[in-house]
């Protein structure tokens, strides 16, 4: 606990001075984010920087996995963070092509992936008729096609204020004490952190950035498979259902925004205010807003895993609610 309240107090000082410059470090890293009065509705320009602090709490936590995870998979970690990183922060403050981007990405992760074994999905084993289907020669494929789906989700729900923050506050919790059931206070001044992230976006104080969603939603996406590996055939055993309930709302979302435009023939990865989010702003507040969704994210999840409903008739009732 005392390495925790240590840790609390360099975070706390880290992120106030941080805080308390944005404006002159965001201008320094040409980190703004200004208003277009198309897709991004904010009234003026504002500072991207919640994704530093994402990356000074993933970067100083990184201590605590040194004990749990292979000196390999460190180095793939260290690496895939850095590289992800660097692109988006160059996405962030230049604009890149998106299929560049996602084709970067997706090598890059592949290639990194391949020397992996902790990060990799060899099996998909299902609660449902006990079904495990082994992945052969496409475990890599789909271990790098499920990280960057779960990326682009986060980054299509970034669009009004706190609603990705909330997500990763969710994810962040969901994955520690109940996929690696990790009931110790290691985690818990990220946490504090993050929750003060949550509220200072949700006030327009500044936003995470492209960034900063990105790096997150690759830290989930590679703790969710690691949980889902460590708890192989244990008593603790993580089905797939569980973790495609965990990111259903997110990528059901993206799922259909990409359809939808590929039937308008335009870009799939245009911009436009068709997202769940926006049409729920549209009806509600913002505070609604971000409630409704994280409703719609939680529940089921929690129904499948307290009262172990069949996750077929889960899955068809979130897309009822959904639609």
């Amino acid at each position: 606990m005392l390495q925790e309240t240590i840790l609390l107090i360099i975070l706390s000082f880290v992120y106030t001075l941080i805080f308390y410059n944005k404006e002159k470090i965001s201008k320094f890293l040409k980190l703004i984010d200004h208003p277009d009065n198309k897709r991004k509705i904010h009234s003026k320009p504002t500072p991207l920087l919640g994704g530093i602090i994402i990356l000074i709490i993933i970067l100083i936590n990184f201590y605590s996995l040194n004990s749990k995870l292979p000196y390999k998979e460190l180095i793939i970690l260290y690496l895939l963070v850095g590289i992800y990183f660097l692109l988006s922060y160059i996405d962030d403050i230049r604009g890149l092509n998106s299929y560049f981007r996602l084709t970067f990405l997706f090598c890059a992760t592949f290639f990194l992936l391949s020397f992996s074994d902790l990060f990799v999905i060899r099996n998909l084993i299902f609660n449902f008729n006990n079904l495990d289907y082994n992945l052969k020669y496409l475990d890599i494929f789909v271990s790098t096609l499920c990280l960057l789906l779960l990326v682009n989700a986060l980054n299509l729900s970034d669009g009004i204020n706190g609603l990705s923050t909330l997500l990763i506050i969710f994810w962040f919790i969901y994955t520690k004490y109940i996929l690696f059931e990790d009931l110790s206070p290691i985690g818990l001044s990220s946490l504090t952190i993050l929750i003060i992230v949550f509220f200072h976006i949700y006030n327009g104080k500044f936003f995470l950035g492209d960034y900063g969603v990105t790096v997150a939603a690759l830290v989930i996406g590679l703790t969710s498979i690691a949980s889902y590996n460590v708890n192989l055939n244990t008593y603790n055993q993580i089905y797939v259902e569980e973790l495609f309930l965990l990111f259903f709302i997110p990528g059901l979302d993206m799922f259909r925004l990409f359809i939808q435009r590929i039937l308008k023939k335009r870009d799939p990865f245009s911009a436009d205010k068709n997202h769940l989010h926006h049409i729920l702003i549209e009806r509600f507040n913002l505070k609604t807003t971000l409630f409704l969704y994280l409703l719609i994210s939680i529940v089921p999840l929690f129904l499948y895993k307290i009262f172990l409903i069949n996750t077929l008739i889960l899955i068809i009732g979130c897309i009822i609610i959904y639609f």
